[in-house]
């Protein structure tokens, strides 16, 4: 089959436009793999981190992995592809868009991409989140989106806030910073929440291991900043942050394929739990409640 009818058919598939970006990219091969970062001369060890039995491609670490078996063969139209070989993740996605019915075509990619989130954040950071419940994620993640695909959603950057200003009345403000001290090996993010007359109600830090690079340590230093929002039940919030590549990703609805794409997308899922919200870029100057 040609690319472009690969495509065609990707692209028809009712479910979130950043899946049907993964899809693609895993159909030609360019994800992140180990095996791909390897061959782009980074070192790194090509070998799964799971199962420590095979390189990790594409095929492998979202379907050939021994420890994701048990997954796809809960599903009966999963389970007879498994008697199949494919050398790689486009021979088996063009049996599951050229065999399967459009449900479990659904299912399938959904469940793929899922797999491919739990693999990068456990890679990350060295959290494997449970196998047994992403099958009911997955059927959570495409009704969602059948009842709220019409939604439109903008992705415009406006420009940058200069300095601190209070937010309106009823709604809170949250600032966030994440900072790295290569010196002692150690990496740490800060969360202020203020109400409109510029009180502070409420703080938030936590130090990590040092990350592989500073946009990680932003990017949870924003997720710290929304599970903090959860805890204290707000409701109207204005985050703001002063990475502009974290706080475009938070904004943006398409795949995100860095190495703390996992971070972001899990951060965009948990801020739908507000009755609404903005992630606002700000000057350094201006975050400094943060730091």
């Amino acid at each position: 089959m040609p690319e472009n009818g690969v495509w065609q058919q990707i692209w028809s598939l009712n479910i979130p436009p950043k899946i049907r970006h993964f899809l693609w990219r895993a159909y030609r091969e360019s994800l992140p793999t180990k095996k791909n970062l390897q061959s782009r001369h980074i070192p790194v060890d090509p070998c799964c981190s799971e199962c420590l039995n095979a390189d990790e491609d594409a095929i492998h670490s979202i379907w050939g992995c021994q420890v994701l078996t048990p997954l796809w063969a809960k599903t009966g139209h999963f389970h007879a592809l498994q008697a199949l070989q494919f050398s790689s993740f486009g021979e088996l996605l063009k049996e599951v868009l050229n065999k399967l019915d459009e449900h479990h075509q659904l299912i399938f990619a959904v469940q793929a991409w899922l797999v491919w989130f739990r693999r990068n954040k456990g890679r990350v950071e060295n959290q494997w989140d449970d196998l047994d419940s992403l099958g009911i994620r997955a059927s959570i993640v495409i009704q969602d989106h059948l009842l709220h695909h019409s939604k439109s959603e903008s992705t415009t950057l406006p420009s940058p806030i200069t300095h601190w200003q209070p937010p309106d009345r009823g709604t809170w403000k949250i600032n966030f910073d994440g900072a790295m001290r290569k010196d002692i090996g150690a990496a740490g993010v800060g969360v202020v929440v203020r109400n409109h007359q510029g009180h502070t109600v409420a703080t938030y830090t936590e130090r990590f291991h040092l990350p592989q690079t500073p946009a990680i340590i932003e990017a949870l230093a924003a997720r710290a900043a929304v599970h903090l929002a959860l805890e204290l039940k707000l409701d109207q919030v204005s985050f703001e942050g002063d990475s502009e590549i974290i706080i475009k990703a938070l904004q943006s609805i398409e795949a995100n394929f860095t190495s703390y794409g996992h971070i972001i997308e899990e951060t965009q899922d948990k801020s739908k739990f507000l009755q609404s919200c903005s992630f606002q870029h700000t000057r350094h100057s201006a975050n400094n409640v943060a730091h």
